[in-house]
């Protein structure tokens, strides 16, 4: 059992030692020889504090220590009373986290991979999909803000392209109606402007004629005043309409205005 410590490790070591009193001595040889092993003796009082010593004081208990070689070590060590013997089973402590460190090892290159992964992803996603949309917001708040000809880049043939080709496709329509209704905004204006024309040319000859009429029958007034013949217009129903000066003597009556 002592011999054999294939099953444990390369550094692997059985330590076997029988308490003498106030000293233990080794069993068995020891597989690596140290400065503090003198004539296979181990002193109890030193103050080292090896396993082994801790095993013949009467401990049982396991964990990392230093043993006899003054090398970092996981060790188990336990007391047996019936024989006065203390065993320490033991391994030094690198070699023990060897597979511990390969593991970590792996894991930081597996979390290395999935960085990397990540990171590959975000880019894709940003260059492929994050772009492409921020691109397209973008040109559409210019459309909001009354400017028909931008349009929304197209980079490839995947859904975010598909959409941006339906996207300036609407534009184009909105364009082509805004147009539409540009040029039948100019028409009615043309049309309202001849139409004002028309209207301000006609008003002007009412004008004109009014003017022309009133001087006309400010001139008949006249002629029937200065007529010392009395003259009195009638309609059909023979109600007076007018009569000049010569009649309102006559009549002695006065026109009301």
């Amino acid at each position: 059992v002592v011999q054999d410590n294939m099953s444990l490790g390369d550094t692997a070591e059985t330590v076997v030692a029988r308490l003498a009193g106030q000293q233990g001595h080794f069993l068995f040889p020891l597989k690596y020889k140290a400065s503090q092993v003198n004539n296979n003796l181990i002193n109890l009082n030193a103050k080292v504090g090896l396993p082994i010593q801790n095993a013949l004081k009467g401990e049982n208990s396991a964990g990392i220590s230093t043993d006899y070689r003054g090398h970092q070590v996981i060790a188990s060590w336990r007391y047996i009373p019936s024989t006065q013997m203390g065993m320490v089973v033991k391994i030094d402590i690198e070699e023990a986290l060897r597979g511990f460190h390969k593991v970590q090892w792996l894991q930081s290159v597996f979390l290395l991979v999935i960085v990397i992964c990540v990171s590959l992803s975000g880019l894709y996603l940003r260059w492929f999909l994050l772009d492409p949309i921020n691109e397209l917001l973008l040109t559409t708040k210019k459309i909001a803000k009354g400017d028909l000809s931008q349009r929304a880049p197209i980079k490839d043939s995947d859904e975010i392209g598909r959409l941006a080709q339906a996207f300036n496709l609407m534009v184009d329509n909105l364009q082509k109606a805004q147009n539409t209704l540009e040029r039948e905004v100019q028409e009615r204006t043309l049309n309202l402007k001849a139409v004002n024309n028309l209207l301000t040319e006609q008003i002007l000859k009412h004008e004109k004629i009014s003017k022309q009429l009133e001087q006309t029958l400010a001139f008949q007034q006249a002629i029937l005043n200065s007529n010392n013949f009395s003259i009195i217009s009638t309609n059909q129903d023979g109600i007076i309409l007018s009569f000049n000066a010569a009649a309102e003597k006559a009549l002695n009556r006065t026109q009301a205005v």
